[in-house]
């Protein structure tokens, strides 16, 4: 009864979690295409977009999907590190499996949107929302 309970919970919150992580890059989206459409290049459009989608994303995942209490002193840092080590993860990804093992692209961004978002659940859970 009470492994139901988590199950369901742990799955609730798994959701959440898909449909912030669905809304925030779709905002990126939006907004990178918006700022290239005013004049921006593609770059300053990306990191511009990816930094307030990010912000979106923190203060979501914070209050919607870990309901977390944790001072924002304590999670924001540990936050930021997440990211940059997704982006890490999505620029290492294609190098290593297509140039160095010589698999089509299409896997290799396969793989960076099954094991970044996973990575970045546990993290989330484990150590940036969790209530001290």
């Amino acid at each position: 009864m009470i492994a139901a309970r988590i199950e369901r919970d742990e799955l609730a919150r798994l959701i959440r979690f898909a449909i912030v992580g669905g809304t925030s890059t779709l905002l990126y989206a939006v907004q990178a295409l918006a700022f290239e459409h005013h004049g921006a290049g593609a770059l300053t459009a990306s990191l511009v977009a990816y930094l307030l989608s990010a912000i979106f994303s923190y203060t979501a995942q914070r209050r919607v999907t870990f309901a977390s209490d944790r001072p924002h002193a304590a999670c924001i840092p540990r936050f930021a590190l997440l990211n940059l080590a997704g982006i890490a993860v999505a620029a290492a990804s294609p190098s290593i499996l297509t140039v160095g093992m010589g698999l089509h692209s299409i896997f290799a961004i396969g793989v960076t949107c099954i094991v970044a978002p996973a990575i970045s659940y546990v993290v989330m859970r484990r150590l940036v929302f969790v209530t001290p």
